[in-house]
């Protein structure tokens, strides 16, 4: 009822203005009961205040727009009013997660197409706990609101980097399948140059990142250090960790449309054979071996026994010899026995 009698008054003081609600974690459960009284009817799009690990936002979100979608509203925008990470808990700062984890934050609500995503809070009004989300340091021994100076936190230039990176480009799709705590985004800018950001939650590792046909890409660290990677059989080798790398340069096609399909995980040695969706007539690879059968919707697969660990793409192209989608595969690690002994179930050993 709030939201029904306020919608007029607002409209009419400004006939452009968006009317959003209801302000509140992306709960789909919460949302979802309020779609049952009408809610989408009077607001012009979901804000949210998004305060979670960033990766835990990705199913959220997920299921938030699933609900959106069964009460018949699937393109209604979404603006997250706030978010943001403390930096320092229990006495003890935690500068670089909060830089890190604010990025991804960032990261997972552009990647999956929230319209606007807000930090919160430009400066410290505390010196523990919730008063300090600033992403800047207050100078002003007082620490409320309206300091008199401000000194920059990790976090300013790490969002400072990834808004250079990002800005105007497009969501084009989320990685998946690449590992159980890799994440990552495609990006498209607006010349056309796909941009990736990726970063882990495990231990921080190398990843063969496929290039194609190009001689090298670049790569551009968490706080802006710019690198130029020579390409190797097509493949590059970049460190990921908790805070995300950004990589351009690569040979457009592989990325600049969503992949063919489901991620298939493979093993070093692995021959196998795909469905495909479609006739295809050609492929093309790097690293791995593929052949496309004679119906034209099938391909056949071979993974050399020596190959290195990490995603492989496979360009399908139609008839016409055009570009027509992008297979991925992940070679998974080999499995290593590091050691065995006896066992006894049901009284045999």
């Amino acid at each position: 009822d709030l939201f029904r009698n306020f919608k007029p008054v607002v409209k009419a003081a400004d006939p452009h203005a968006l009317f959003l609600g209801p302000t509140t974690s992306p709960s789909a459960e919460f949302i979802g009961r309020l779609c049952d009284r009408g809610f989408l009817d009077v607001v012009d799009g979901i804000s949210l205040h998004c305060y979670a690990e960033p990766e835990s936002l990705i199913a959220q979100l997920t299921a938030l727009r699933r609900t959106l979608a069964e009460h018949g509203k699937p393109d209604l925008p979404l603006y997250d009013s706030e978010c943001g990470f403390m930096s320092t808990v229990g006495g003890v700062q935690r500068l670089r997660e909060q830089a890190a984890k604010l990025v991804r934050q960032n990261l997972v609500l552009k990647g999956d197409g929230v319209v606007a995503h807000l930090t919160f809070y430009p400066f410290d009004y505390g010196r523990d706990g919730e008063g300090t989300y600033g992403i800047c340091f207050s100078l002003d021994d007082r620490l409320g609101f309206g300091p008199i100076a401000l000194a920059p936190k990790p976090a300013v230039p790490a969002l400072a980097v990834c808004a250079h990176e990002l800005l105007g480009a497009k969501p084009i799709w989320r990685i998946q399948g690449w590992g159980d705590d890799l994440y990552g985004y495609c990006f498209l800018r607006n010349g056309g140059e796909p941009v990736l950001a990726i970063w882990t939650t495990g231990p921080a590792r190398i990843l063969h990142l496929p290039v194609g046909d190009a001689p090298s890409a670049r790569v551009t660290q968490f706080m802006g250090k710019i690198e130029t990677h020579p390409a190797v059989n097509g493949m590059i080798d970049v460190e990921v960790s908790d805070a995300p790398v950004y990589v351009a340069g690569m040979m457009p096609e592989l990325y600049a449309t969503p992949p063919v399909g489901e991620v298939l995980r493979v093993y070093p040695g692995q021959d196998i054979v795909v469905d495909l969706p479609a006739e295809y007539e050609a492929c093309k690879t790097w690293g791995i071996k593929a052949a496309i059968a004679p119906s034209g919707q099938r391909i056949s697969v071979g993974i050399p026994a020596n190959s290195s660990a990490g995603p492989f793409p496979i360009l399908l192209f139609s008839k016409a010899r055009k570009l027509s989608g992008v297979k991925w595969l992940v070679v998974q690690s080999p499995v290593e026995v590091i050691g065995y002994e006896p066992m006894q179930q049901d009284s045999r050993l």
